[in-house]
Parts: C-alpha cells; structure tokens; sequence
C-alpha cells in the first residue's frame, strides 16, 4: 500500500512520482477533508472516512492532466486525537476507498503553536495558510507550480495556494463571497480547472 510513510509525508506504493515512472510535472495539490472526503470536525476514526460523491470521478479526469498531491493540516495530532500511526490507517482506509484514482503523495502538518503534546507544539512553516507543505512537495519532485493548482474548502488552504504562486480554488457554499475562483464542489470544478490548463499550456508554447 504504502512505499515511503516518513516525515510527514504518505508515499503510495502505486504512487507516479517513484521508481522512475513519467508523471505530470503540473500539480493539483487538494485539502482533505471537505474536498475528498466528508469533513467530520477531525477526522480520527477510519469508519468515519465518507469520499464525498463525484470526486472518484473528477479524480480520474484530473490525474490525466495533473500529479495528484494531498496537503493537509491535522492538529488533531497536536491535540491529542489521534497519532501519526491512527493518521496512516486513515489515509490507507481513504485509498482503498478511491480504488482506481490515483493519489501520488500525502503531506500533512501535525503541529499547533501552543499544543498540549509538547512534541508537536510548533510555529512551522508547514501548516496552511503557510505554503511549508506545497514548496516541499514542488522541490521534491520537480514540479512546475506555474502550471499548478490549490483546491480547498477553507480560505487558508486558497491563501497557502497563493503564496506558493499556483491557481486557487475554493469549493462549498459558504465561501461565495471569496476573493478566489470557486464552485460547489470537486467535480464542478474540474471544467475551470481543465479549461485553465489549457489556457496555461498554450501560453508556455508560444
């Protein structure tokens, strides 16, 4: 299931980005929870992990155009909620769940500034709205963020998005009045985002 669980980072074993396969250098980082699967106010159970209808298939549409990466922030860990090794179960329940859709990477921040585990309790430079988790995610494996894109629920996920220099997008009714390019959900937006890479891809052949 799992080739790399290190570091704050959950590397598929069917993952694009290892052993030397060809994957898009364009990248789709997504939230988690609120934009693949349902957000029940920290996720610590995986009989809990509900995949929101329709992003099976937005999924299989994207991930031809784009490497799928997972950024999120879970300080629940911080809290106390769960631990890393409950995170993993989660996120191995959540891939089963997607079957065929591909998801290259996981990263996620544990931290909380002021945190009862004393461990975790951190002013990091990972934890949305700051871009720590995309900039990483962009060195490590070589991606063009000019061609990328931020999609999330809540506006800290849009701002890390913007800080990190992709397209950000935010999905759910109640960020209407946003700054920001949104749709109801995932598969609203896969239109906007396909038509926009398009326009993206032509702009660098010219």
């Amino acid at each position: 299931m799992w080739a790399n669980t290190s570091a704050q980072r959950h590397t598929p074993a069917n993952s694009r980005l290892i052993n030397g396969r060809a994957y898009p250098r364009a990248v789709l980082f997504l939230d988690r929870d609120g934009v693949i699967v349902k957000d029940v106010h920290f996720l610590t159970d995986p009989s809990s992990v509900q995949v929101l209808e329709g992003v099976k298939g937005a999924l299989q549409q994207l991930q031809t155009q784009f490497s799928i990466v997972i950024v999120t922030n879970q300080s629940g860990i911080a809290r106390g909620y769960l631990t890393e090794k409950k995170l993993l179960t989660i996120h191995t329940t959540l891939l089963n769940a997607l079957g065929s859709c591909i998801v290259d990477a996981i990263y996620y921040c544990p931290h909380l500034p002021g945190a009862p585990l004393e461990a975790y309790d951190r002013n990091c430079e990972c934890r949305k709205p700051k871009l720590g988790m995309l900039l990483r995610s962009a060195q490590e494996w070589h991606f063009d963020l000019t061609r990328s894109f931020m999609v999330g629920d809540v506006l800290r996920d849009a701002e890390a998005g913007l800080a990190a220099g992709v397209s950000s997008y935010l999905i759910g009714d109640h960020i209407l009045q946003s700054q920001f390019p949104h749709a109801a959900d995932l598969p609203a937006l896969v239109p906007l985002i396909m038509a926009e890479q398009q326009l993206t891809t032509r702009r660098h052949h010219l």
